[in-house]
């Protein structure tokens, strides 16, 4: 539910406190060894918070990193329309060359290097000096 909440959070305008919530979310599954699937739907949600957030780049650059964890699984409708546009639209404001080299300089990272990145973003957004515990994350 925390990775669900994060994702409308950051389409109701959430920034940096919805990365912070979908890196959290990410971190507890990642910790509990959930599946896969979950993970990578997670990431998914943190990739799409970023962009929502105007960090395009670093958002192209784990969705490389999921692509890979993917191994060519088709992903889901919804999963679709919230993410396939997302290289396109930095395409169109970065350029070519910028969603080429993030693209490729995701494709290598594990989870906990994905986990790092979304937290540090959030942290320096937020100003903060640790990643603020994310308000979606159940006791």
């Amino acid at each position: 539910m925390a990775g669900l909440e994060a994702r409308v959070t950051a389409h109701e305008g959430g920034g940096a406190a919805a990365v912070a919530g979908a890196a959290g979310a990410l971190r507890v599954a990642w910790e509990a060894h959930c599946a896969d699937f979950l993970s990578v739907h997670l990431a998914e949600g943190a990739a799409s918070a970023l962009a929502l957030d105007g960090e395009q780049p670093l958002a192209v650059r784990i969705l490389s990193a999921v692509d890979t964890w993917r191994a060519g699984t088709p992903r889901a409708v919804p999963e679709q329309h919230e993410v396939e546009g997302l290289p396109t639209r930095t395409r169109t404001e970065l350029g070519e060359e910028a969603v080429t080299s993030a693209y490729a300089s995701g494709a290598l990272l594990g989870i906990g290097e994905v986990i790092a990145l979304a937290e540090s973003y959030a942290k320096a957004a937020l100003g903060a000096t640790t990643v603020p515990e994310s308000p979606f994350r159940r006791s």
